[in-house]
């Protein structure tokens, strides 16, 4: 897989996070960081192999899957939020 594909795809999902208010920017990169076993300062798109740009999509899709299923049985059960 090239390099910008990777970096782009991985970002698609990876910006959803904050973009769709999950999280703000600054928190979904630390929790990219830390599941990734990076320093903050290391873990921006810029600086991944292919490798690193597929898991950061793998876990960003997953992270949001079970955001998005959060938001939507909260907002289907607001007695509960």
């Amino acid at each position: 897989m090239k390099l910008s594909f990777a970096r782009n795809a991985g970002h698609r999902v990876f910006d959803c996070l904050w973009e769709e208010e999950h999280l703000t920017r600054s928190e979904a990169y630390a929790w990219l960081a830390e599941q990734m076993g990076l320093p903050i300062a290391e873990c921006h798109f810029s600086k991944f192999d292919v490798g690193m740009c597929e898991a950061a999509e793998w876990l960003s899709y997953h992270k949001l899957k079970h955001l998005r299923a959060d938001r939507r049985n909260r907002m289907a059960n607001p007695q509960f939020a």
